[in-house]
């Protein structure tokens, strides 16, 4: 878990000069503005006993941003990282968890601004405040990790919620007594705001911190009750989630168990005339573009595909069910072996046929298989075992090569890269030793180079060679006729003639790595 909070607080601040130093900037630079503009633009505003307006505010303002941004960041954390959560051993609940925890640390970060304004204005911090101080927190950091373990969750099912949080957020921050105080809202809209669950703590806050003892918030019991209950809720959701977003012993729709990419893809042959496509007259494809070798005359334009392996399948494809247009469209590899990809007909971007990926989609019969390439630096010796634990990975998102790396066990962890290019450029910078994945895509990578790069190895995996699919949304008729096409393109021997038309080299000439 602490692994896990660290690395989330350093992809936060990738990139940046100033680095962590911004968890203090921040807050700092907030406070600034805020004295400017209570005692400068707006002086006199505000009732005396809220003077300093803007330190009042900021004790508000900062467990807010912890709330509000752990909550935002929470509802998108199970989805973007589907493939990991799809893993067997890995518990969903912990993603939302390491957000909240991150935001605890960039929330005790900006204590020490606060802290050093409270000083400045010389106001007395009691020490039953700070007895009660870390009870407050405790009881934020229970209600955020309930209502975070929720909305992720229900994020999986709803996509909405990521939308619809961003103004309900908004909403529950001006009915809670941030900017102003709560003694200032009407009697009748104080007993409606006592049911806020923020509002409590709120005002613990601010009396704690900017009313030296006078915490007196009854109520706190009552929200006690309430966090945990909710809590009980949140775990309770992300728990059933991730029962459905592990692996499965089944596919969709059948009772046999799920060892390998043969129990995994739908194997009907049917009538190719039966094929119904989403656009009229039209094969929709989509892909994840580069696709070196597979699709080939943009790495980003899909109107500009031209050539490649996969696309001269979709050509045969289009040819077979007598339609008039193929449309090529570009999307997040993550996306389309998730599931959440809609309005096509057909997926090809060298997809590997695999169980868990079978629950969400359906795969057709296979067309393809590849090894997990090692693409290197023209002059790079890694061609041994003990070389492959000793080097600096890259990988992407959502393959299968993070699983073979798994089976390796790498010294270094390794880079999870989006996109192909940006692994590809990452391993031309020299920021990583080797990239992985399919040899295949890896040859075609080597032979755009201009010699920079080179397949020195593949590994040969525990269960055998990847196997390629086309993706076809889940439960469409259309398996029966497209597998009927690619039978009939394999039994013809086209599917291997367009395999060595398109494909610059074949894999069978690399040296094979075996993983004992």
């Amino acid at each position: 878990m602490q692994s896990l909070v660290a690395r989330e607080l350093r992809a936060r601040y990738r990139g940046s000069v100033l680095g962590f130093f911004w968890s203090f900037i921040n807050p700092l630079l907030l406070l600034v503005i805020y004295t400017f503009v209570f005692t400068v633009v707006m002086p006199g505003t505000h009732p005396p006993q809220l003077e300093p307006f803007a330190l009042f505010m900021f004790c508000g303002i900062l467990p807010w941003t912890w709330f509000s941004s752990s909550l935002l960041e929470s509802a998108n954390v199970l989805v973007a990282n589907a493939n990991l959560i799809r893993k067997v051993l890995f518990p969903a609940e912990v993603l939302p968890i390491v957000t909240v925890l991150a935001g605890l640390v960039h929330f005790c970060l900006g204590l020490p601004i606060l802290a050093a304004f409270l000083l400045f204005y010389r106001i007395p911090v009691t020490p039953s405040d700070l007895l009660w101080f870390p009870v407050i927190v405790a009881v934020q950091l229970v209600l955020t990790l309930g209502l975070a373990l929720l909305v992720s969750a229900l994020t999986v099912h709803f996509r909405d919620v990521r939308d619809l949080l961003t103004h309900l957020l908004t909403l529950w921050f001006f009915a809670t007594p941030i900017i102003y105080s709560l003694d200032q809202a009407p009697a009748s809209v104080r007993r409606v705001m006592a049911f806020n669950p923020f509002t409590h703590i709120a005002v613990a806050y601010q009396q704690v911190l900017f009313v030296p003892g006078e915490f007196s918030d009854a109520s706190g019991l009552g929200l006690v009750a309430l966090v945990l209950a909710l809590a009980a809720i949140g775990l309770a959701a992300c728990s059933s989630d991730d029962d459905s977003a592990k692996p499965s012993s089944t596919t969709s729709g059948s009772a046999t168990k799920c060892t390998g990419p043969s129990d995994a893809y739908v194997s009907t042959i049917g009538d190719k005339g039966s094929f119904k496509p989403v656009v009229a007259d039209t094969l929709t494809v989509v892909t994840s573009l580069p696709g070196p070798g597979f699709f080939e005359g943009s790495d980003d334009d899909p109107t500009k595909i031209t050539s490649g392996y996969e696309y001269a399948i979709a050509k045969k494809l289009q040819e077979a069910f007598g339609l008039r247009n193929l449309v090529i469209r570009n999307e997040s590899f993550d996306a389309i072996v998730a599931g959440q990809v809609s309005d096509y007909d057909v997926a090809f971007s060298q997809i590997s046929i695999t169980c868990d990926r079978a629950k969400v989609v359906d795969f057709s019969i296979p067309y393809f298989q590849s090894n997990q390439g090692v693409l290197v630096r023209k002059g790079t010796d890694l061609t041994t075992l003990a070389q492959a634990k000793k080097a600096q990975w890259g990988v992407q998102t959502g393959t299968t090569a993070i699983d073979l790396l798994d089976t390796i066990k790498p010294d270094k962890q390794p880079r999870v890269y989006q996109q192909l290019p940006d692994g590809f450029t990452a391993l031309e910078a020299g920021q990583i030793d080797a990239f992985l994945v399919d040899t295949a895509i890896n040859l075609g990578e080597a032979a755009r180079s201009g010699g920079r790069l080179a397949v020195v190895s593949q590994f040969e995996q525990p269960g055998g060679p990847d196997q390629y699919g086309a993706i076809i949304p889940k439960g469409s008729k259309n398996s029966g006729a497209i597998n009927a096409v690619l039978k009939q393109l394999e039994d013809d021997g086209t599917i291997e003639q367009l395999a060595n038309e398109n494909l610059t080299a074949t894999p069978n000439d690399i040296p094979v790595i075996t993983i004992k």
